[in-house]
């Protein structure tokens, strides 16, 4: 199991052990005295996580970089953040008190106000994943299994404002990465064996209750999966070539296509907000760097071909720009670029380090 979730490292590239505990966090808030400031939001700003002042705390700023804003100001680290589909809200992952071995979820107001502790543990290492429903009622997120023991881990769906949760698909194996459709009717997820992992299908609709659907059967381990724009295909990463591969497959399991056929490892891939193009990270040019391709693999372009590694590219939602994570100015730095390559610039630029940049819808 710990193999296959330091493959998944998506967020950081440090892993940390895989412990489950729940933060003794009293009450439904954490510190929410940080009001409005006085600098608002741009339309296309980004949420992301810096570790400036000596503690991870999720900060926001504009698309220039200017406008930077420390959200969050808590003893633990505060990690991950993922912002609703209006974009007033902010939902991640905090070691509130401290404990790197434990993290609950929170949601806050756009600008860091009003924290509000939904009342369930998580994975604590870095690549989890957590999506908003697109309604923006509920974060899907993974959470251990009490009857077990916490040996297993379930996709478990969570009301931002009840708390309430909901399990969709409960089985005696571990399931990771939830990740809503478009239109909030069905969740993808991977699900665990003792070699492999596959991705599976699952209804989100309350009430609906479903055995989950596999989309792929292989010997291999297959994860972070994402929905295209239209719902109608699943770009993932797949091992079953003896290395890691981009793959796209329909969302009713049909034509599964290799999308990079290369020696290297090709991991992290994104859809462009059009549905046209995929982004994605690979070492096939020596470091870490990010490319571009057409969706059904063609016209390769080599976007960052600088010294240092870079990762993590994300897509403003006009799919004019792509932030991105880059160590070659000597540590981890925000920076940003046109979709096509061109003027790559460093938003962040401090000595500590930055990373997890996320655009706001």
């Amino acid at each position: 199991m710990g193999e296959i979730m330091n493959r998944q490292m998506i967020d950081q590239k440090v892993g940390h052990a895989a412990v489950a505990l729940w933060l003794a966090v009293l009450g439904s808030g954490c510190d929410d005295g940080m009001g409005p400031d006085p600098q608002p939001l741009r339309p296309l700003g980004l949420a992301f996580v810096s570790q400036r002042d000596g503690n991870q705390e999720i900060y926001r700023m504009n698309p220039d970089g200017s406008g930077q804003v420390r959200l969050t100001n808590n003893p633990g680290r505060d990690l991950n953040p993922v912002w609703s589909p209006e974009g007033d809200r902010i939902a991640f992952r905090s070691e509130h008190q401290g404990d790197s071995l434990g993290y609950d979820i929170y949601v806050m107001n756009a600008n860091g106000g009003t924290q509000t502790w939904l009342d369930v543990p998580v994975l604590c290492c870095d690549f989890t994943f957590m999506t908003w429903s697109p309604d923006g009622q509920m974060v899907a997120v993974t959470t251990p299994d009490d009857i077990n023991q916490g040996h297993a881990w379930h996709v478990s769906l969570v009301n931002v404002v009840t708390r309430a949760v909901t399990q969709p698909a409960p089985s005696q194996t571990s399931n990771f990465d939830p990740v809503w459709s478009p239109d909030g009717r069905r969740i993808v997820f991977r699900s665990d064996d003792v070699e492999d992992a596959d991705l599976y299908l699952v209804s989100a609709v309350p009430g609906r209750a479903e055995r989950p659907v596999r989309l792929t059967n292989n010997a291999v381990v297959e994860y972070v999966p994402y929905w295209s724009p239209d719902g109608q295909k699943i770009v993932f990463v797949s091992e079953r070539s003896g290395n890691e591969y981009i793959y796209v497959i329909g969302a009713d399991g049909s034509a599964q296509i290799n999308l990079t056929k290369n020696a290297a490892k090709d991991r992290n891939p994104q859809w462009s907000p059009d549905g046209q193009k995929i982004a994605f990270v690979s070492d096939r040019d020596g470091s870490t760097g990010i490319y571009v391709m057409n969706a059904d693999g063609s016209a390769l372009t080599y976007l960052t071909d600088a010294a240092g590694n870079d990762d993590d590219p994300q897509w403003s939602p006009d799919g004019q720009k792509i932030a991105f994570v880059s160590s070659r100015d000597g540590n981890a730095e925000i920076y940003v670029m046109n979709s096509d390559g061109s003027g790559q610039t460093n938003l962040t630029n401090n000595p500590g380090i930055d990373n997890t940049p996320r655009w706001r819808p």
